[in-house]
């Protein structure tokens, strides 16, 4: 039946080159061919490069031109065909809920489905203006899906493909998976609502995987002759939500999250509502440890996380947020599609409205006893005339006064605003006065309400920010104490090195003083010349914490010395003389002279 209401498209060649950039002008032709009307809300914003189709209000036959005219276009920039019958029809209660068609639409049938894919396959070959393909709740089957991936492949302008409650299963996420493996374009991928299981969660670990390795080697080799790859501007995948799959579950979180480990380009990842328990967050918070570019990871509504572990993951993501990637790619709050069939509550005209009438009775004097008006059939009614000339022979008025300041009774709407007595519209202005003040109280308390609440709001996000920071600078202070510690380590080593050297050299130079024979110069120094001819070291095998102890010792030893030095002036003294005596005798002197000659011969 379909194929037979399936008008042909225009032969002439002209005609389908002008309908290429034509839309409105090749649907009402093919409209024209078949007598049918063209729809007015489909040709509603195709002026702005617009196609955006509510799939459940149009028929059958009005399916032809319309597939048709998308099949040839060129200037598209966005097509969504949409339908909203699964979404209504499951799980709904008739009483609660009614629809202006029960039946189930025509986009819903597979010859509709397969020409509506094969018209989109077509049109993302040939053309070179559409950015975005919507297909909400579409049931598409497995060869619909096969043949539009087709076309997919083939387009290279295509940036967002929307499949949101399509219900494709893991058979139709692997076929599109393989067609977005290598597309230049394609950044955000929708399949919100599409039973996917844990085996479609691995196909999609794997789409990851497959393009990271990928702009790896893009970046290696923009990376050549010292140039620095920008990793913003290389082609890929930057979004994937996966809302409302609740049959992901953990393993199939742990799949994506092992290949979120190494990827470096995957910006944002929704996950809410996908079955996800403390394990699978877990798995997640692992992951942001090595991973430092995903600044939006959604697992909300997900009953089985806790609130602590849902705060440590969305504070760990926060850390990765910028200003330019928090505005192109924002959190998205998930909400099922809104039926537009869904009926309005009745609304009966004013004349028949829901308002009760009330009578206003009110007694001059209440405090006296007046009999009360029961209701007809009760044991002692009495008519209400009756009653009220009974009130006046009991008060003893006469039936010449005017019985309104006894009793007034009026039928009144909860509309009207007539007068009630006399009383009342004297006081009218004053309660005017005061109900007008009222509501003007009113309206500044909920001004500053809802100020408060904003004001609340912005205080939170503060807090959240400043928390941020400060784990932050944590961090921060406690790695540049670590680096601080190792470099003052380095530091007093080198310093100990430098003092051993020098006691070194100063030491082989007093050794090389008394082989010489001179070491009168020793004593003079306030050495002494009988200790061993070994370097001295200040350093030992101990650890650095001893090095402020030695030299305390070195300051006493120093200070002992300069005590010292005054006992040995005298000796001094005293030697000089003994070798003056020593020196005039002739055999001292020629002794002397061979001990020096035998010395310069051993060290030459």
């Amino acid at each position: 039946m379909a194929k037979k209401t399936m008008a042909n498209v225009p032969e002439s060649v002209a005609v389908r080159q002008r309908g290429a950039f034509d839309f409105i002008g090749t649907y009402d032709n093919l409209c024209a061919l078949q007598s049918t009307v063209p729809l007015v809300y489909v040709k509603a914003r195709v002026k702005e490069g617009l196609l955006d189709i509510n799939g459940d209000r149009v028929r059958m036959i009005d399916w032809s031109p319309i597939l048709n005219a998308i099949k040839i276009n060129k200037n598209l920039r966005y097509i969504a065909l949409r339908s909203y019958f699964q979404h209504s029809s499951a799980g709904t209660n008739a009483k609660k809920s009614h629809y202006f068609k029960r039946r189930t639409p025509a986009i819903c049938f597979k010859d509709v489905t397969l020409l509506a894919a094969r018209s989109l396959a077509s049109c993302l070959c040939v053309t070179k203006a559409l950015k975005c393909l919507d297909l909400q709740g579409v049931p598409l089957r497995k060869k619909d899906i096969e043949i539009l991936t087709k076309g997919i492949a083939k387009n290279k302008t295509l940036t967002h493909v929307l499949l949101d409650y399509c219900q494709i299963a893991d058979s139709g996420v692997a076929a599109l998976c393989q067609s977005l493996k290598n597309h230049p374009s394609i950044t955000h991928v929708s399949l919100a609502g599409c039973n996917i299981t844990p085996v479609g969660a691995a196909v999609i670990s794997k789409l990851v995987k497959h393009q990271s390795t990928q702009r790896y080697s893009d970046a290696w080799a923009d990376g050549l002759r010292y140039r620095s790859p920008d990793l913003n501007c290389m082609a890929g995948i930057r979004r994937i939500t996966l809302n409302s799959n609740p049959m992901i579950g953990d393993s199939g979180i742990s799949a994506i999250a092992d290949a979120l480990k190494d990827d470096l380009w995957l910006k944002a990842l929704d996950l809410q509502n996908c079955g996800l328990s403390v394990v699978g967050a877990k798995y997640l918070l692992t992951t942001m440890e090595h991973n430092r570019t995903l600044i939006v990871l959604d697992i909300r509504q997900n009953p089985m996380v806790d609130n602590n572990t849902l705060r440590s993951v969305l504070g760990r993501v926060l850390l990765n947020a910028n200003e330019r990637d928090e505005a192109a790619f924002p959190w998205i709050k998930e909400e099922p599609p809104k039926d537009p069939y869904k009926t309005k509550k009745h609304r009966q005209p004013r004349g028949h409205s829901h308002c009760k009438k009330s009578i206003i009775a009110k007694w001059s004097s209440p405090s006296e006893g007046v009999p009360c008006v029961l209701p007809a059939g009760h044991k002692g009614f009495v008519p209400w005339r009756t009653a009220v000339r009974a009130s006046k022979h009991q008060l003893g008025l006469s039936d010449e006064e005017d019985d309104s300041d006894v009793l007034q009774l009026k039928i009144l709407d909860d509309d009207s605003t007539d007068e009630l007595n006399p009383k009342t519209s004297d006081r009218k202005p004053e309660i005017n006065e005061n109900v007008r003040a009222l509501k003007i109280h009113l309206l500044d308390a909920q001004r500053r309400l809802i100020r408060s609440k904003e004001n609340e709001e912005i205080l939170n996000q503060k807090i959240m920010t400043l928390e941020v920071e400060n784990s932050r600078l944590r961090k921060e202070l406690n790695s540049t104490l670590e680096n601080s510690k190792i470099k003052s380590q380095i530091e007093d080593e080198m310093l100990l090195e430098s003092i051993d050297k020098s006691f070194n050299k100063f030491h082989e130079f007093l050794n090389m003083l008394s082989d010489m024979g001179l070491g009168s110069l020793v004593t003079a120094a306030g050495l002494d010349p009988t200790t061993p001819k070994q370097p001295f070291s200040v350093r030992s095998k101990s650890t650095t914490s001893h090095s402020k102890a030695r030299l305390d010792k070195a300051y006493l030893d120093d200070e002992h010395n300069e005590e010292e030095k005054m006992f040995q002036s005298d000796a001094i003294v005293i030697e000089g003389t003994g070798k003056n005596k020593q020196k005039s005798d002739p055999k001292v002197r020629d002794q002397e002279e061979s001990t020096d000659i035998h010395s310069v011969n051993s060290q030459t």
